[in-house]
């Protein structure tokens, strides 16, 4: 017993209050109740919320309230690809996406994390000439030297398990564009606070001197290349983008004398882009000057605001892209080799970047058709991870977290996708909802874009489960909704009134195979659709014969 206590003395987790049940209890349901309240403060999308909502819960979690860093990811050395070398330590904060998140977050409305953000960048540049680094430790530690610890197997013998990341020391010119691009929304979106502007005009100069030093110099890239520097298109354009909301922070703040010197700046990056890495070989805008491949970073030059979507040249290089880049509604985010030779697995934000893209060009049911497909692929907590195998559509447990993707979820959640009126798949999640045994049965089809096999199986699902408690009028009710939803969600392969009419059919086939009919042909269906004579209902009810409706479900519905 003596050497009992003595363990329990020394033990680090020792607690004053012994743990109960009743304390678990109450904290449990106290952070129930944070959480709820503060996804209260952000606002409700008619599309999409709960997928806006999620990611934004994801996006608070990687944040540390003690310094304001963002982190990339909670955990290292998840492979992109099973059993290949890809394999990083993303536990740190790079200030590339951990500004894209900060816009995100400020567009929800949550200004506290904004701030505690400031207050880290703020903190990280104390000179006004400090360089300043791609990435940082989460307290913000500039030393992080890469390591390989070789004892360890790796995520299913993915090996090597690194800590650290030696990216540290790259020259990345497209952080600088990146990070006033948020210094700039953050001061327009909270005007009235006046946060810190004084630091962060400092900030802004000073990175406006580092960009007009650096901006023709070749460097690593958004996508971190370890071999030689090269003229990155997308680092230009983060050039331009960090000169060009420069001189919409000194409007801002009324500091407009520092533009004139400012604005030839930036076009003249602008007209360096257009006449160096455009390529009209591919017709398209190329990963870097000269070169003759894609890059799906290059999707972005729109919604940055450098290229009109209209734009012939930006609409040939989403047509460019989705022709080399896209394979099976996933895209690479480029294929031709890097230091490990050539990429295998789609890259997640690539392809919401693409829908994105397609949205603006104006393809808008291809883009809302492909963006449902790309939500299927989250696991069963609604997460994506970095990358994505293109024939399982599995997903890889991490990499990088899709930091960027709840953008996407809030411009859909904007967007006026062409949807009935009187149409709303939350009815027929219900249904679901309500019967557990049926929720149970079909626990592993996507409800929201079923295919025609599984639509087919769960018409046939609902009419059995509804037949077992004799409620035929609910069935023929049920059966309708399904079509309806099948009609809007199966890539348009037959047109919903034509999905009604097998649904009516269906019930009038019952209601007369019901009332005693040993046959049924078209004419006696069409006279039961527009017969409006309730007999037909009870007499279908009593009977209870309904073997005829399998045959008319499927040979009707796939004809149509």
């Amino acid at each position: 017993v003596g050497s009992e206590m003595c363990i329990r003395d020394r033990s680090y987790n020792e607690k004053i209050d012994v743990p109960n049940l009743e304390k678990s209890n109450l904290e449990l349901e106290k952070t129930k109740e944070y959480w709820i309240n503060w996804c209260k403060k952000g606002p409700k999308y008619k599309l999409y919320n709960d997928e806006v909502k999620r990611s934004a819960i994801t996006l608070k979690l990687l944040t540390f309230e003690k310094t304001g860093a963002v982190l990339a990811a909670a955990t290292t050395s998840i492979p992109e690809t099973i059993g290949e070398v890809r394999n990083w330590d993303y536990r740190f904060c790079w200030i590339r996406d951990a500004s894209m998140v900060i816009k995100i977050i400020a567009k929800l409305g949550h200004e506290r994390i904004v701030k505690n953000f400031i207050d880290f960048i703020v903190n990280l540049i104390p000179n006004k000439n400090e360089k300043l680094q791609i990435m940082y430790g989460i307290d913000g530690q500039k030393i992080l030297t890469e390591k390989k610890l070789d004892h360890l197997s790796g995520y299913k013998n993915s090996k090597p398990v690194r800590i650290g990341n030696a990216a540290y020391i790259q020259k990345q010119n497209d952080i600088y564009g990146i990070l006033v691009d948020v210094i700039h929304f953050q001061i327009e979106k909270f005007k009235e606070e006046n946060y810190k502007y004084e630091q962060l005009w400092s900030i802004v100069k000073s990175v406006v001197w580092v960009v007009e030093k650096n901006w023709k110099k070749p460097d690593k890239g958004i996508w971190e290349f370890r071999n030689e520097d090269q003229h990155f298109t997308f680092s230009k354009l983060l050039c331009w983008v960090a000169i060009d909301r420069a001189i919409k922070i000194s409007n801002l703040i009324k500091k407009g004398r520092k533009t004139d010197r400012w604005i030839p700046l930036r076009d003249e990056i602008k007209n360096d882009i257009l006449s160096n890495a455009w390529n009209p070989k591919i017709k398209a805008f190329s990963q870097s000057y000269g070169s003759d491949f894609l890059d799906a970073s290059v999707l972005l030059m729109e919604s940055y605001g450098f290229i009109e979507s209209k734009d012939p040249k930006y609409i040939d290089t989403v047509k460019a892209i989705e022709k080399e880049l896209l394979y099976d509604g996933l895209l690479f985010r480029y294929k031709n080799n890097d230091d490990f030779g050539e990429p295998k697995s789609s890259f997640t934000v690539c392809t919401f970047w693409y829908i994105n893209s397609l949205f603006k060009i104006g393809e808008e049911s291809k883009a809302k058709r492909l963006f449902d497909q790309l939500l299927s692929n989250s696991n069963h907590l609604g997460l994506f991870s970095e990358d994505l195998d293109f024939k399982t559509k599995k997903m890889f447990p991490s990499g990088r977290n899709i930091l960027s993707s709840p953008e996407y979820f809030i411009g859909a959640a904007d967007t006026p996708f062409k949807i009935d009126k009187n149409f709303d798949v939350r009815d027929y999640k219900k249904l679901f909802e309500k019967d557990r045994a049926l929720s149970r049965r079909f626990q592993k089809i996507d409800i929201d874009e079923p295919s025609i096999e599984e639509t087919f199986l769960i018409l046939k699902g609902l009419k059995n489960r509804y037949e077992e408690h004799h409620e035929l009028r609910y069935t023929v009710s049920s059966l309708r909704t399904a079509a309806e939803l099948s009609a809007k969600y199966i890539n348009d392969r037959y047109l919903p009134d034509k999905a009604i009419d097998v649904i009516d059919e269906t019930g009038a086939a019952i209601r007369l195979r019901g009332a005693g009919r040993k046959t049924v042909n078209s004419q006696d269906i069409e006279k039961v659709i527009n017969d409006s004579d309730r007999d037909y209902w009870m007499k279908a009810e009593e009977a209870k014969t309904y073997g005829m409706v399998d045959e008319v479900l499927e040979t009707q519905m796939l004809k149509k």
